[in-house]
């Protein structure tokens, strides 16, 4: 479907032209429902704009479930407290949580899998955040983006590092923009 977005931003007035497409249903899960950075069905009486994990200069738009990434102006950024692009001196770094949950070393202690984070700003999932996986001294295990439930995994296959140092943990870190806070989230290792 041919959506319309305006956006006003100080004097200037935008419109977007896009194609959206439908959203696609969620699979079936056993477990607790997952929260989606867009809502299925579009808020009756105003546009639902979303900050991208990924860029300041840039927000997503929820449209039928689906988040349609728009630039800002040149010079502005995202203002996550007014939901406009504005002058980067004006826009306040929104907070953000990462956590992070269990990860599995196999038999060989060379290989992790299952290195998980979630990126959170004021309890909602972030999309396109970079995450960082390390182990807890620093050494870089693997990198990963969030989806639209916030949620970003990879695994770390011929880690240089000793079982012992890997068993210690890992941290998911979220590096930031400049309209979120960075935050970090310590995770376990535990063997196969």
């Amino acid at each position: 479907m041919l959506q319309r977005f305006v956006l006003v931003t100080g004097t200037c007035l935008l419109t977007f032209v896009a194609v959206m497409a439908p959203a696609q249903a969620a699979p079936p899960s056993a477990t607790a429902p997952v929260v989606r950075v867009c809502p299925p069905v579009d808020p009756p009486d105003s546009a639902l704009l979303i900050p991208l994990g990924d860029s300041a200069t840039q927000f997503g738009e929820c449209s039928n479930g689906q988040a349609l990434r728009l630039p800002c102006p040149d010079g502005l950024i995202f203002d996550i407290d007014r939901s406009v692009c504005n002058f980067p001196d004006r826009v306040r770094q929104a907070p953000t949580q990462t956590t992070a949950g269990n990860a599995r070393l196999d038999a060989t202690g060379r290989k992790v899998t299952g290195l998980t984070a979630t990126v959170t700003w004021r309890g909602k999932p972030l999309l396109d955040a970079p995450v960082h996986f390390t182990t807890v001294s620093g050494a870089r295990l693997c990198d990963a983006f969030t989806d639209d439930s916030g949620h970003a995994s990879c695994d770390a296959g011929n880690a240089a590092q000793g079982a012992d140092q890997l068993l210690r943990g890992y941290t998911a870190s979220y590096d930031g923009t400049k309209n979120l806070l960075p935050s970090n989230g310590k995770g376990t290792v535990t063997r196969s």
